[in-house]
C-alpha cells in the first residue's frame, strides 16, 4: 500500500506540488471527513482511501473485544469489496485489479497524538478499457458511512492535477472540471 502512496507522491512531485504539503494533508486528522488521493496513469487508475477509524467502527483504539475485533475485521471487508467505496464510470470500462485495506495507526498514533488517531487505508488500482472515457468516479461514502460529511480529494489526470471538496450532496469526482 505504500507503493501507492509513493506514486501519487512522486506524480504530485513531478507536478510541482510539495511532498511535505501533500504529507500534512495525509497526516491531519478530521473526523466525519476523509482523504482520497488517486492518479491516472496510463491504462490504470490509482485510487487510495484514508478515513479515521471513528468514522467507520466508533472507536479510535486497537480492538480491545471481541466485538470491536469484529467490526475492524468487517470494515477491511467492505473496503476490500468491489465498488464499496468506488465506482469509475462505466464507459472506460474500468477493473478492479488489486485492492488493500489495513487498519493502521495503533502504536504510532498513540505514541504521538495522545492517545491515538487511528485510521484505515485502502489502495486500490483499476485497469481501464478506454481511460480517456473516465469521466467520473461516485464515491460511496456517505452512502456507507452517513457521519462522514466531507471528502478531501487530490488528484493526476492526463491534463493535470485537480483538487475537490465532496459532500454528501455531490459524491462525485469530475475529472473533466
Amino acid at each position: 500500500m505504500r507503493f501507492l502512496s509513493v506514486i501519487v507522491s512522486s506524480l504530485f512531485l513531478a507536478v510541482g506540488i510539495s511532498t511535505a504539503e501533500t504529507g500534512r494533508q495525509l497526516a491531519s486528522h478530521e473526523h466525519a471527513a476523509q482523504q482520497v488521493n488517486f492518479a491516472i496513469q496510463g491504462d490504470q487508475l490509482y485510487l487510495e482511501l484514508f478515513a479515521p477509524a471513528y468514522d467507520l467502527v466508533g472507536f479510535e483504539h486497537p480492538p480491545s473485544t471481541p466485538e470491536q475485533a469484529q467490526a475492524a475485521a468487517q470494515a477491511i471487508a467492505v473496503l476490500e469489496q468491489d465498488g464499496s467505496i468506488f465506482r469509475p464510470d462505466q464507459d472506460a470500462g474500468c477493473r478492479l485489479h488489486s485492492v488493500r485495506a489495513a487498519w493502521t495507526g495503533d502504536e504510532e498514533h498513540e505514541e504521538h497524538e495522545n492517545g491515538g488517531h487511528a485510521e484505515f487505508r485502502a489502495s486500490y488500482t483499476y485497469i481501464c478499457q478506454d481511460v480517456d472515457a473516465l469521466d467520473k468516479i461516485t464515491v460511496q461514502s456517505f452512502t456507507l458511512y452517513p457521519g462522514v460529511r466531507k471528502i478531501e480529494v487530490q488528484g493526476l489526470t492526463g491534463s493535470g492535477q485537480l483538487a475537490r471538496t465532496l459532500t454528501p450532496e455531490n459524491p462525485v469526482i469530475d475529472l473533466r472540471k
